[in-house]
């Protein structure tokens, strides 16, 4: 049982970094982006930077 799930663990986390990884960080910069939009002014700045770098990290993985 261990094993089986050690296998399958290990083929998820492959198929993530692999396929799905620049997707995630696409939609999380674009969900921290939208979420920063309705919250207050002082934490604004920041979590548009935080946005736009997961965005970057999202398309440079994407154009790999």
């Amino acid at each position: 049982m261990a094993k089986v799930l050690k296998e399958n663990l290990s083929v998820f986390f492959k198929l993530f970094l692999n396929k799905w990884l620049e997707d995630f960080l696409i939609f999380l910069g674009i969900l921290l982006i939208l979420g920063t939009t309705y919250n207050a002014f002082g934490y604004t700045i920041g979590n548009y930077t935080l946005g736009i770098i997961l965005l970057l990290f999202g398309f440079m993985v994407a154009k790999k």
